[in-house]
């Protein structure tokens, strides 16, 4: 049991060592970088033992093939709210409004 374990081990540290050699020479440190050849790979390799050598998260890699801007961070929900209710309050003024100028 120990060996097959081992074995499995070996076959994964092998494939992570071949993404890396391969993508070696195309690299740099910017995400977009690595997403792309993470894409042009897909059919090779898994995706998360790709985002896992290269340390980029299945839902930040999946995000940027979506065209999610990086670095983008997301509103707190109190930001949200806060959005919301004016938006909220700027509409009914104007649906107000509306109304007001169609029953008259």
């Amino acid at each position: 049991m120990e060996l097959s374990r081992l074995r499995a081990e070996v076959a994964r540290l092998k494939r992570e060592n071949e993404i890396i050699k391969k993508a070696a020479a195309n690299f740099a440190k910017r995400c977009s970088v690595k997403n792309a050849w993470i894409a042009g790979n897909s059919k090779t390799y898994s995706l998360a033992e790709m985002c896992s050598v290269f340390e980029v998260s299945v839902s930040g890699h999946r995000a940027w093939q979506r065209g999610a801007i990086p670095g983008r961070k997301r509103l707190t929900d109190v930001q949200m709210r806060a959005i919301f209710r004016a938006i909220h309050a700027e509409l009914k003024g104007v649906w107000l409004h509306e109304i007001h100028l169609m029953m008259n």
